[in-house]
């Protein structure tokens, strides 16, 4: 049974939801349950609990994006916008024949979604092949995306005020909103914290690498340098855990999967390349 404070921010947030014409009421059989989570700022997020409908849908395949893939695009890049899109998944409308899937109950009543909610299976995927689309004349050339989070990035600030000029275009042409709260432009170096040594350096190919790795009872590690000039720079740090029977492998078998754990981790930069271990 929802406590007062929840009735309180279920009441409001569907008002609000009503006024912007992101949800109707909904007389569809399908009925996903509310739950609420807390916001950095102590108020209450309302939640609809997907799993049922989710375990029906087929899977969309679409990739997100690997992290370490899009820093190193970045190589050589000095200035940075960072931007995300103001409740990203609702700039997507539910096409017509889906809207009665999204139906959730409430003590107000059922209502479905006009527009993606977030707790779909396939809204991640979905947002991310629209954004591809969508961005694709600038992607990997001055943009990169990782679901609603973009980063613009140019080598001069003359060429990084072209760039934002063509995102911003792109935008307006496909009537997508950022957050102006949270944009971000740094000339020159990143924020002060991740100046703070030891800095992670984006991986030049053409340099030899250097990995260190270890191994304990209970985990491996590893670490992938590169010499910059002012000595070796890491590149990126990777651990896990020992799972089952890993942990009862004798030591020289824990360092040398730790090792492979790392090759795995890093063939995208180890294979073919020259790597010292």
């Amino acid at each position: 049974m929802p406590i007062p404070t929840e009735l309180a921010d279920m009441k409001k947030q569907i008002e609000y939801l009503l006024a912007k014409g992101l949800i109707r009421p909904s007389t569809s059989p399908y009925s996903a349950p509310v739950l609420f989570t807390p916001k950095s700022d102590g108020s209450l997020r309302m939640c609809i609990d997907y799993r049922a409908l989710n375990k029906q849908t087929i899977r969309k395949k679409c990739p997100i994006p690997r992290i370490d893939d899009l820093l190193d695009h970045l190589r050589g890049a000095t200035v940075f916008s960072k931007l995300d899109l103001r409740s990203g998944y609702w700039q997507i409308r539910m096409a017509d024949n889906y809207i009665h899937k999204t139906a959730f109950r409430t003590r107000y009543g059922s209502y479905e979604y006009l527009v993606m909610p977030f707790g779909l299976t396939n809204a991640p995927a979905t947002f991310q092949a629209e954004m591809n689309h969508i961005l694709c004349p600038l992607l990997d050339e001055c943009v990169v995306v990782y679901v609603d989070d973009i980063l613009i990035y140019s080598t001069t600030r003359e060429q990084h005020l072209k760039d934002l000029e063509e995102f911003l275009t792109l935008c307006d042409q496909h009537r997508l909103i950022t957050k102006g709260s949270k944009k971000q432009v740094v000339f020159d170096q990143m924020k002060t914290f991740l100046m703070t040594p030891p800095v992670l350096r984006i991986a030049n190919p053409d340099r030899p690498y250097e990995l260190i790795t270890d191994a304990s009872d209970i985990a491996v590690c590893a670490l992938l340098l590169q010499e910059f000039g002012e000595g070796l720079q890491p590149i990126a740090y990777d651990s896990r855990e020992l799972q089952g029977a890993e942990r009862n492998y004798p030591v020289h078998d824990k360092e040398m999967l730790a090792i492979v754990n790392a090759f795995k981790t890093w063939r995208c930069y180890l294979s073919g390349a020259d790597a010292t271990l």
